[in-house]
C-alpha cells in the first residue's frame, strides 16, 4: 500500500493532471509568486473558466511526504478574478491581503499548487570518477536543484528534505543551506545503496506542501590506483634549471603500467620542454597551487614550429590537483583529445592534432568521462615579452616580440581551436574547482559538470572568453574577467545552474556576460558537417492521441530523433515541451502524455531545446548585457542579479522567460555592432539604440534545410517568437526600459502576425528614462500591472491599433497617464 501511495504523491508534485481526464489542461504556472503578483497559467481548455478558486494551504508540522492529505487539510477557498484570459492562458492576481506560503489552485477540474517546492535535479559537491547527473556517494553533500526551496519572507532553517524509497520508506534530512533555487544536504554515510525519490519542503503549507519529482541513485564510485609516484625519485630537480622532462616521461610510463596512480611534484620549479600524453587514470598532483610549478619555456617564438599544439594531452580519466601550469609557446596548454573527437566526428574525416595521439582519439562523443582540475593555476601568457621599441623609429609591431612572420599577430582575435587554457567536447563528470586560469577556455558538451569558485582572466590577451556548455552544470561563485558565453556543438544546453558569479569586461570583442550564444537564432539538431547529422525539423500535426503523434510534410529517419525534444510552436497545445521515445518517417512517440493534446491547428517542431536554465544572483559590472539569450530558450529564469554600467538584458526569442528582482544601474552603450540598433536620427553615433532594453528585441526562429549540396534557411514567420514571459519586481534606473517589440531594434513597424503573446510586466520601478514600457503592434495578451515610474518622460508605450484590446495597463504609480498608444486606441 505505501508503494502505491508513493506514485501518488509523485503524480501530485507535477502539479497537474492531462487533459483527456477533464477539459482543463495546464502545463505551466509563473513561479516563485508572492500576494499582490499577477499569476499565470498556461495550458488549454481554459476559455470556459470563469472564475478561480484558491486557497492558502495551512502551514503546520509535517510528516514524510508519502502520507496522503486529508481533504480538509487546505485552509478557506477565494474566489479570484480573472485579469486576462483565452483558451490558452489566465492571468489573475493573487490576493494582497494573504501570507505568503504555498497555494491551490483550482481551475475548473483542474488544481493547480503555487510556491510548492519542484525538484528538478541534484549533484554532490565534489564529482567521483563514474558518476553522472543524479548520482551520489553515501555521506556525500548534494546540491539539489529546482524551485521554491526558500520564498521570499521564508526561513531556510525551517526546510526539509525527505528521501523516499521505492517501498514508501522515508529518510528526514536537514539541509545545510536553503536558497531559492538550490540547497545543500549531507546524505548518512550508511545510507543504503539504491534509488530514492527527493523530495523538499519549504516550511509552507503543511502536508500538502512536499513537492518532489526526481530519483537519486546512491551508489559507489569507481576506483583509481592511488600508488604515488614521486617525481624526485625519477631524477627531477624542480630547480628552475634543469630540465626534467626526461624524468616526467619516465613516471608517465610508470604511471601507465600501473594502470593509474598520482604522480606527486613537491615544492619547486619543474622545466619541461616539448608535449606530454597522460595516461588513462592518472593524477598530477603538487605541494600547493603557489609552491610547485610545471613551467615551459617562456622565450620568444620565431617560427610556427615554435608553438606546440598543447602542453599536455589527456584522453580523460585524470586529475590535476595543488599546482599551477606557465606556458608561452603553444597553441593550448591542456587539450583534452575529446575536443578533438569531436571535430573528427561532426567532419566525417579522420582528424587528429599530432600523429602519436590518434590511437587514444575517442570516435563519438561522451566515449570519455572522469576529469578533475582542483586548486590548479593556469597562465597562458602568450602576450608575454616586452614591445619592441627604437630610439627615434618608435614602436614596430612587426620586431614585437608577439609576432612571428609565419601567423602574423599572435593576438588571434577570434579563436575556434586554438588559444585555450583547457578544451574539451562531450565528456561527462567534470570538475574545475578553486582554480585561477590566465587567457581563453573552452568547455563544452559537458554532461554533469560543476565549475565552482574559480577565477577566469583575460587581461594579458586584450580579447579572450570562456565558452561553456553541456547539461547539467552547475557554474556557481566564480570570478570572470572577460567575455562569457555558453553555447553548443553537437547537443542541447539544459539543466544549468548559473548563481553567484561575478562578470566584468573592458576587454575587446562583444563585451557579454554570461550570454546564450545560438547564431542567428537557428533551430538545434544534432550538428555534423554536409547533413551527416540529424537536422531539426518542423511539420504541422495531422493527428494526436495518447502519446503519438503524426505531422504532415516530413521524412523522419526511424528513431534518429530519440532524445530530442518535440515542442509546440503554435496552434491547440501551444508551448509544450515533451521529449522524444522514438519516431517513424512521420509519427513521433513521446515519453509521457500531453496535458493539452494537440490537434490539427498545432505546429510542431522537433529539435534539441535550450531548456530548463536558472540564472541567479550573478553580478556583471561594464558588460554589454548580461544573460542574454542570442537565439531561443524555454524555461529560463534570471532572479536578483545586478548589472552595473551595462546594455541590458534581452532575448531574441523564448518560451516561458521570467526576469524576476533584478537591479539594473545606468544604462551604458558601447560600440558598433554591439546591442540593438538605433531608431533613425534617435541611435547614437555608433548606430546603436540609445537605451538599455530588459525584454526582447525579437529576432524570428531560423530552420536550416539540407538539400544534398548546401543549408537553405526558413524563417518561421507567422508564429509566436515570444509566449509566457514574466518582467516582475526588478529595478531599473537611468536609461533602462522594458521592451518587447519584434525587430532587433530600429523603426517599430508591424510585421502582420503576432509575434509575442501572453506577457506579464507587474511591480517593476523604473526611473529617470525616456521610456519605461514600450510594448509593439505585434503583440498580445499583456499585462502591465502596478508599475512604479520615476522621472520617466513616457511610463507606458504601447504602438499599433487596438492597444486596450491586446495589452492591459493596471494601476501605473507616479507615471502620467500610464498608457500612449502609438497609432491609435483601437
Amino acid at each position: 500500500m505505501r508503494a502505491r501511495l508513493w506514485g501518488w504523491v509523485i503524480g501530485m508534485s507535477l502539479i497537474w493532471g492531462t487533459q483527456g481526464m477533464g477539459k482543463v489542461g495546464v502545463f505551466w504556472v509563473s513561479e516563485p509568486v508572492q500576494p499582490g503578483d499577477v499569476v499565470m497559467l498556461y495550458g488549454g481548455g481554459l476559455r470556459e473558466v470563469s472564475a478561480v478558486r484558491l486557497s492558502r494551504l495551512p502551514d503546520a508540522p509535517v510528516k514524510a511526504p508519502f502520507v496522503r492529505p486529508s481533504p480538509s487539510s487546505s485552509g478557506k477557498a477565494l474566489k479570484v478574478t480573472i485579469l486576462q484570459g483565452d483558451d490558452a492562458c489566465l492571468k489573475f492576481v493573487l490576493p494582497e491581503g494573504l501570507k505568503q506560503g504555498v497555494f491551490k489552485v483550482v481551475v475548473g477540474d483542474k488544481t493547480v499548487f503555487l510556491n510548492r517546492p519542484k525538484v528538478e535535479w541534484c549533484q554532490p559537491t565534489s564529482l567521483l570518477p563514474g558518476m553522472r547527473e543524479n548520482e551520489a556517494a553515501p555521506g556525500q553533500t548534494v546540491q539539489v536543484i529546482g524551485r521554491n526551496f526558500l520564498l521570499e519572507g521564508g526561513e531556510g532553517a525551517k526546510a526539509q528534505v525527505a528521501l523516499v524509497n521505492s517501498q514508501g520508506k522515508a529518510i528526514l534530512l536537514k539541509p545545510t543551506k536553503v536558497e531559492k533555487y538550490s540547497l545543500l544536504v549531507p546524505l548518512p554515510s550508511n545510507l543504503p545503496l539504491g534509488e530514492y525519490e527527493v523530495w523538499v519542503h519549504n516550511g509552507f503549507g503543511g502536508q500538502e506542501g512536499w513537492g518532489g519529482g526526481v530519483r537519486l541513485r546512491v551508489r559507489q564510485p569507481e576506483k583509481w590506483p592511488e600508488k604515488v609516484f614521486n617525481i624526485r625519485d625519477f631524477g627531477a630537480k624542480g630547480d628552475n634549471v634543469t630540465d626534467d622532462s626526461e624524468a616526467f616521461r619516465k613516471a608517465l610510463q610508470a604511471v601507465a603500467e600501473n594502470g593509474g596512480g598520482i604522480i606527486y611534484f613537491p615544492a619547486g620549479i619543474y622545466r619541461l620542454n616539448g608535449w606530454f600524453l597522460l595516461p588513462r587514470r592518472t593524477v598530477l598532483r603538487g605541494e600547493g597551487m603557489d609552491v610547485t610549478w610545471l613551467k615551459w619555456p617562456m622565450n620568444d617564438p620565431k617560427t610556427r614550429a615554435d608553438l606546440l599544439k598543447a602542453v599536455l594531452f589527456t584522453a580523460g580519466e585524470f586529475a590535476i590537483e595543488d599546482l599551477s601550469i606557465l606556458v608561452r609557446n603553444a597553441f593550448n596548454v591542456v587539450r583534452d583529445l575529446s575536443f578533438d573527437g569531436a571535430v573528427q566526428w561532426t567532419s566525417g574525416t579522420e582528424y587528429a592534432p599530432v600523429p602519436e595521439v590518434k590511437g587514444v582519439m575517442p570516435k563519438r562523443p561522451y566515449e570519455e568521462r572522469d576529469i578533475f582540475l582542483r586548486r590548479v593555476r593556469i597562465h597562458f601568457l602568450v602576450y608575454s615579452g616586452r614591445p619592441h621599441y627604437e630610439e627615434g623609429k618608435g614602436y614596430d609591431p612587426t620586431k614585437d616580440a608577439v609576432f612571428i612572420p609565419e601567423l602574423g599577430w599572435w593576438g588571434i582575435t577570434n579563436p575556434v581551436n586554438d588559444a585555450m587554457t583547457l578544451c574539451l567536447t562531450g565528456v561527462t563528470n567534470v570538475e574545475i574547482s578553486d582554480c585561477e586560469f590566465e587567457f581563453m577556455q573552452r568547455w563544452l558538451e559537458v554532461r554533469n559538470g560543476r565549475i565552482v569558485r574559480n577565477r577566469f582572466t583575460h587581461q594579458i590577451s586584450g580579447f579572450g572568453w570562456t565558452d561553456l556548455g553541456g547539461q547539467y552544470l552547475v557554474i556557481e561563485g566564480n570570478q570572470f574577467i572577460g567575455a562569457t558565453s555558453f553555447r553548443r556543438w553537437i547537443e542541447r544546453l539544459s539543466h544549468l545552474y548559473i548563481a553567484h558569479n561575478y562578470s566584468r569586461n573592458v576587454e575587446r570583442g562583444e563585451r557579454e556576460a554570461f550570454s546564450f550564444d545560438f547564431p542567428a537564432n537557428y533551430l538545434q539538431g544534432v550538428y555534423r558537417h554536409r547533413g551527416l547529422g540529424t537536422d531539426p525539423m518542423v511539420g504541422q500535426v495531422v493527428s494526436a492521441e495518447g502519446k503519438q503523434v503524426k505531422l504532415k510534410g516530413v521524412k523522419l529517419t526511424p528513431n534518429a530523433y530519440r532524445d530530442f525534444d518535440l515542442f509546440i510552436l503554435s496552434g491547440k497545445g501551444a508551448g509544450q515541451l515533451k521529449e522524444v521515445a522514438a519516431n517513424t518517417e512521420d509519427t513521433v512517440t513521446i515519453a509521457e502524455e500531453w496535458e493539452v493534446l494537440p490537434d490539427e491547428s498545432s505546429v510542431a517542431i522537433l529539435c534539441k531545446m535550450p531548456k530548463h536554465i536558472i540564472c541567479y544572483k550573478n553580478v556583471a559590472e561594464d558588460t554589454s548585457v548580461l544573460h542574454q539569450i542570442w537565439g531561443h530558450a524555454y524555461d529560463f529564469t534570471v532572479d536578483s542579479c545586478e548589472v552595473r554600467r551595462g546594455q541590458g538584458s534581452w532575448g531574441l526569442s523564448g518560451w516561458f522567460v521570467q526576469w524576476l528582482n533584478n537591479r539594473f544601474e545606468i544604462a551604458m552603450t558601447f560600440h558598433r555592432g554591439v546591442g540593438p540598433t538605433g531608431l533613425g536620427d534617435v541611435a547614437t553615433p555608433e548606430g546603436g539604440a540609445p537605451y538599455a532594453p530588459v525584454g526582447f528585441p525579437i529576432q524570428p526562429v531560423r530552420q536550416g534545410i539540407w538539400t544534398g549540396e548546401k543549408y537553405v534557411t526558413r524563417e518561421l514567420t507567422g508564429y509566436e517568437q515570444v509566449r509566457g514571459a514574466v518582467i516582475r519586481r526588478n529595478k531599473m534606473t537611468h536609461g533602462y526600459r522594458v521592451l518587447v517589440m519584434y525587430g532587433y531594434g530600429g523603426p517599430r513597424k508591424e510585421a502582420g502576425f503576432v509575434a509575442a503573446r501572453d506577457i506579464v510586466i507587474d511591480h517593476n520601478e523604473i526611473s529617470h528614462t525616456p521610456i519605461g514600457v514600450e510594448i509593439d503592434a505585434n503583440t498580445a495578451g499583456v499585462v502591465v500591472y502596478k508599475n512604479t515610474f520615476k522621472g520617466a518622460e513616457r511610463p507606458v508605450v504601447v504602438h499599433g491599433k487596438g492597444a486596450q484590446e491586446r495589452v492591459k495597463v493596471v494601476e501605473q504609480r507616479l507615471g502620467g497617464e500610464g498608457l500612449e498608444a502609438q497609432g491609435g486606441r483601437g
